[in-house]
């Protein structure tokens, strides 16, 4: 069977969504894995990323998966679920391993994968999704570094760079013409509603010295992306001001 047919037929095989929770197929792990090693073996031309992207499984699987499946049974797919989302929201310029594609065919891929991420960012505002990650990430990080498993570290390392990744998709301008709000300002909102703001800022004083500060600094720096230094200045000022007046 050619990867073609044999994404199509993954994609086909995991399930659905009804509107109310997510109803998994009986072979949803398998696809989740077939899926993961279609990736690994991609080509060049990012074929099955793209296909995967176009299916549209990111918000009509992956996310719902990991909002709605939540019993012990379904551990694995979680896990396979998680997995995939981190792997398909990488920023394009990380697929082509950092480099700008020179050649006419590759720059058209890059370009297709960074419009693809564009349109789902959205969807990947979902606060019931950034509260998942809050679930899955804090007892971890209440769990002492000696006596944390490999699949902890696996969820730290899973759920900070899906955040970076997230982050890092850039926005169209807004949402629509009558709201000035873009993506990335629901991004940041459920960041902050989820409570994720605040295990990020702790996991940048936990992290000194630790693999993951670059990570954690640089979703600081995606944060802000966006904000203009004077808009930054001004809200500085207009928070010492409030701290001053309430000591006073």
């Amino acid at each position: 069977m050619s990867s073609f047919n044999q994404i199509q037929t993954a994609c086909g095989a995991l399930g659905y969504f009804d509107s109310k929770t997510y109803l998994k197929d009986d072979d949803c792990e398998d696809a989740l894995r077939i899926l993961l090693r279609c990736l690994k073996y991609d080509n060049e031309r990012k074929d099955a990323r793209l296909q995967m992207l176009e299916s549209k499984i990111l918000e009509n699987d992956l996310i719902p998966i990991l909002i709605y499946l939540n019993s012990k049974q379904d551990a694995k797919i979680i896990h396979h679920a998680l997995k995939l989302l981190v792997n398909l929201t990488k920023p394009p310029l990380v697929c082509f391993d950092g480099k700008l594609p020179k050649d006419v065919t590759l720059t058209n891929v890059y370009l297709k994968i960074e419009v693809h991420l564009q349109k789902t960012k959205t969807n990947l505002a979902n606060e019931k999704l950034f509260d998942f990650l809050v679930n899955k990430v804090q007892p971890v990080l209440d769990t002492k570094w000696l006596d944390r498993s490999d699949e902890d570290d696996f969820i730290l390392h899973a759920v900070f760079t899906l955040v970076r990744n997230i982050l890092s998709i850039k926005s169209e301008r807004q949402i629509s013409e009558e709201s000035d709000i873009n993506a990335h300002d629901l991004v940041l909102w459920s960041i902050h509603k989820s409570n994720m703001e605040n295990l990020i800022l702790f996991c940048g004083n936990k992290a000194q010295g630790d693999e993951r500060i670059m990570n954690i600094l640089e979703i600081l720096v995606l944060m802000l992306r966006e904000q203009s230094a004077q808009e930054l200045a001004y809200t500085g000022e207009q928070q010492t001001k409030n701290q001053r007046e309430k000591t006073n």
